[in-house]
């Protein structure tokens, strides 16, 4: 993803500018909204429990070490089936600063 000015000037570190985060809203019973943070990627949080070696990872993201992931807990699933309701629903969201 990537980032330009209103002139379409693009912009080198959004993170200066952005805030990032992710939304998950629950809507079962009582609607719960949970915000979550991106933090630097770590290959040990995030990537450990896939079958991707730490080689692999780093190989197909080019950028790793400039990588931000969403700060999720071990227990964290997001499913649906279809369009159930009620549901989950996840946003990536941002907000800019000066």
């Amino acid at each position: 993803m990537s980032f330009t000015d209103e002139i379409f000037n693009f912009i080198t570190e959004p993170e200066k500018y952005l805030i990032f985060h992710g939304v998950i809203r629950n809507s079962t019973n009582h609607s719960e909204t949970k915000i979550i943070p991106f933090v630097k990627c770590d290959y040990e949080k995030h990537f450990k429990k896939t079958e991707l070696s730490k080689g692999k990872v780093e190989e197909k993201i080019s950028n790793f070490n400039k990588t931000s992931c969403l700060d999720l807990n071990d227990d964290f699933h997001l499913i649906n089936s279809g369009n159930e309701i009620p549901g989950f629903s996840f946003h990536i969201c941002y907000r800019m600063f000066k």
